[in-house]
């Protein structure tokens, strides 16, 4: 006799739904199963079908902390499962953000000290099979052994097994023991690189036009007759037909990142399919939090495409509650500093875990619904927008500055920074003074889509856009990106996938390129000065990382010719260049020119005021090769970072303006007889 892997000794059984004990017997004979705890006993009986496989309904049962016996027997042959739990269990369904380990969260073993005395219980089901990104997992299938592996419930006290689990899981699973009162257990699935094709059965993707046709790569058979599509439906969900559950955690979008926005696309359809399949097939309704992806070194915009479909699922679909991270941290270096992991992988994730944690149980457990508020009407004249905002609380700025986060446009679809203000009547005034005639208006949404601050007291107002273009056509021919600012803050991002991470920082502060934490920024009415420390092991690289368009206009750099940079070093320094990173991902950096030659790490001299001028025409590429940086390519430029190598013990460099210049241009903005536009000046109220 065997018994479904699901139990085994300190299993959690989901409380308030029929039990029904699973496993494998003599052919069409009887079963008994017997549930005795310290205050009664109840036994059921049932006869094992003709493959000798039973199902026994064994009653509905409360959440108890109090300890069960289960035993089953069937003719001659008894087993005992001890020490289980009636509560309430999750599932954590998804990718890598959901497999990151416990042991590489930020707040480690912090985590532990405030979550391992609720004792609370986990189960990992390992992958079989595994190949990179998720692929060539083909575990077990519907049979008689289904899911009877020895899988091992685990206590999170238990510090070397819970460092090894979910660390999102675990911080969810704890709140909400913490919150309930209840028994509580995570069962972790993810799969990280995983995609929708891989939770989904084959047949279910070949029956859905769109899900075919995004997903015809994993649908071809191999020759032992599987295929990739639904490998990971088939090792993990599969074997969980007919147990009930609480609840699940949706974490997986960072493929849809990489992949494009063909895949972004399919999101809709793609969870629409999947709840729709899983809430038959497991029991309990299954309510799902639908994590939104952090907004980190993706090198494009498909994250914000990705998370507004998400957003449009749970709008669509039942009992799904999305549940954003932008205003968050995206913190993703280890704090010892001595490991990198990718940037992708979020590392402080106990406030992302506490939030979900919060709405579930404010939407599915109190029955309050609680969800993010959003913009839903925009009505535009008077040189201005009116927005109106669907919120439960009282709209307010998350750090008590003036509003950011708005961009409007025209027809001419320039869409440039905002200011906003809050009306009597609850609603948002949005206006610029380069926009006449608004008809477009975007949230949060372009460019760095955590650079927002609206928010209702609990929660943050979702990124918006008024104009639902189609993604495989957006229209960059004439596309300015927009930058979310608010004077000194930016979203800084790094580089490359070694920049140390992302935030909400100070506008010109000290860039996290090739490191330097030492460096710091400091101001002054003449400028902002990077004060930086020699330091061998990190290179000596610094840099300030500005707002472009910190005095509050577009900054249109496909219309200019020169760019001039005008500082001061307080002893020799050396300047790599002004690096830039697009709205798609695309880094190269300027070096400054002179009689048409290139200046390639250019020492200045020590207190002397500098001017250099840079030709916005050409470039250097990651490769070192001088490449044509054409227009097209500088209308998408999202950000910059003016680059330094210090060779001094200390040192400091002090950044008094950047000026660009046209000269061909013949649509060049008039701006008197001068033929330059300041992009900002030190000194300026704004």
């Amino acid at each position: 006799m065997k018994l479904h892997g699901y139990f085994r000794d300190n299993a959690v059984i989901q409380a308030d739904q029929t039990c029904i004990v699973k496993g494998a017997g003599t052919p069409e004979k009887e079963v008994r199963v017997k549930i005795t705890n310290a205050e009664h006993s109840r036994e059921f009986i049932a006869t094992c079908d003709k493959n000798g496989k039973f199902a026994v309904p064994c009653g509905i049962w409360a959440a108890s902390f109090l300890n069960h016996a289960i035993t089953v027997t069937c003719e001659k042959e008894s087993i005992t499962i001890r020490n289980v739990l009636f509560g309430d269990v999750y599932l954590g369904l998804g990718q890598s953000n959901m497999e990151l380990r416990l042991k590489y969260l930020y707040e480690y073993p912090k985590t532990i000290e405030e979550y391992g005395k609720e004792n609370f219980r986990f189960l990992d089901v390992e992958n079989t099979v595994i190949n990179y990104n998720g692929k060539g997992i083909f575990g077990l299938r519907e049979s008689a052994d289904d899911f009877c592996a020895e899988f091992c419930w685990k206590h999170a006290s238990e510090i070397s097994d819970a460092e090894s689990t979910s660390g999102f899981m675990y911080i969810f699973c704890g709140e909400m023991q913490k919150k309930t009162g209840r028994p509580a257990a995570a069962i972790h699935l993810a799969v990280g690189g995983s995609n929708f094709a891989d939770w989904l059965p084959r047949e279910t993707i070949e029956e859905n036009p769109e899900l075919r046709r995004a997903y015809a790569d994993s649908l071809p058979l191999a020759q032992n007759g599987q295929s990739d599509a639904g490998c990971i439906y088939a090792e993990k969900v599969a074997p969980l037909k007919g147990f009930a559950f609480k609840g699940a955690v949706w974490y997986l979008g960072e493929s849809m990142a990489w992949e494009g926005f063909d895949h972004t696309d399919t999101i809709l359809p793609a969870m629409h399919a999947l709840t729709a399949l899983y809430r038959k097939e497991l029991r309990g309704g299954l309510p799902m939090i639908v994590m939104d992806i952090g907004m980190q070194s993706y090198g494009n915009l498909f994250v914000n495409y990705a998370n507004e479909n998400f957003g449009f699922a749970c709008r669509e679909i039942e009992n799904l509650v999305q549940c954003p991270l932008f205003d968050l941290s995206h913190r993703w270096i280890r704090p010892d500093g001595n490991e990198m992991y990718h940037p992708i992988h979020l590392v402080e994730k106990t406030a992302h875990a506490k939030r979900a944690a919060m709405l579930f149980y404010e939407n599915f457990i109190a029955g309050r619904v609680i969800q993010c508020p959003k913009i839903t009407d925009v009505k535009y004249g008077n040189c201005r927008a009116v927005v109106s905002v669907a919120h439960s609380g009282k709209l307010q700025t998350s750090d008590g500055n003036p509003i950011y986060g708005f961009a409007l446009a025209g027809d001419d679809e320039k869409y440039v920074t905002a200011q906003a203000a809050f009306t009597s009547d609850g609603k948002i005034e949005v206006f610029s003074p380069w926009v006449n005639k608004p008809s477009r208006l975007t949230y949060g949404f372009f460019a760095y889509n955590n650079n927002c601050n609206v928010t209702d007291g609990k929660l943050p107002l979702l990124p918006y856009r008024s104009i639902y273009e189609n993604a495989d056509d957006l229209p960059y021919a004439v596309f300015n990106p927009a930058f979310f600012c608010r004077y000194e803050y930016l979203f800084e991002n790094s580089f490359s996938a070694f920049g140390g991470g992302a935030g909400l920082r100070s506008a010109h502060t000290a860039g996290k390129l090739f490191g330097d934490p030492a460096a710091r920024i400091s101001y002054s009415a003449d400028g902002v000065t990077l004060n930086m420390q020699y330091c061998p092991q990190q290179a000596c690289f610094a840099g300030i990382s500005p707002e472009i368009l910190i005095s509050g206009q577009p900054h249109h750099l496909e219309r200019y010719d020169e760019l001039c940079l005008e500082l001061t070093a307080e002893k020799e320094l050396e300047l790599v260049g002004i690096h830039f990173r697009t709205c798609e991902g695309e880094q190269f950096y300027l070096v400054p020119h002179e009689n048409g030659k290139e200046l390639r790490n250019l020492r200045l001299e020590g207190g002397k005021r500098t001017s250099l001028f840079f030709n916005l025409h050409s470039a250097v590429d990651r490769k070192e090769c001088t490449f044509a940086l054409s227009p097209e390519t500088r209308k998408k430029i999202a950000a910059m970072q003016i680059t330094f190598r210090n060779r001094q013990t200390e040192n400091a460099v002090t950044v008094h303006a950047i000026t660009c210049y046209y000269t061909a241009q013949t649509d060049a903005p008039a701006t008197g007889t001068d033929n330059k536009d300041k992009m900002f000046r030190y000194g300026d109220e704004k």
